[in-house]
């Protein structure tokens, strides 16, 4: 009910359904009303996460942030062996990664490394 004992007199409210929640003059609000909302703003908040995923992609770690090396110390750790790695042309050229700017050493290192899923 809202304030001074008033009955919700929107089409929705239905009897022994429970107080008003929305305070003020407009319709109460119900939980399918909230629930419908909700659900619209996290798409709208998904659709703008999605859009911004390639000025993301634009903001790399530096190689220094990493620390990153051009010779893998530790075997199966290489950079050819990470997921985030894209090769060059040729096994043998420098290729890129997605989290860290500049060219990559196949066999390069860093703490970014996140080994690649067996299949």
């Amino acid at each position: 009910m809202r304030t001074g004992a008033q009955a919700c007199a929107h089409p929705c409210a239905r009897p022994g359904a429970g107080a008003c929640v929305r305070a003020g003059a407009g319709p109460c609000a119900t939980r399918r009303a909230v629930l419908g909302l909700a659900l619209t703003a996290g798409i709208g908040a998904a659709a703008g996460l999605r859009t911004g995923s390639a000025h993301a992609q634009a903001a790399k770690l530096s190689k220094a942030a990493v620390k990153y090396t051009d010779a893998g110390a530790v075997e199966g750790k290489d950079c050819d062996d990470c997921s985030q790695f894209v090769p060059g042309s040729a096994p043998a050229d420098f290729g890129t990664c997605r989290i860290v700017e500049g060219p990559i050493h196949p066999h390069g290192h860093c703490l970014a490394f996140t080994p690649k899923r067996k299949p």
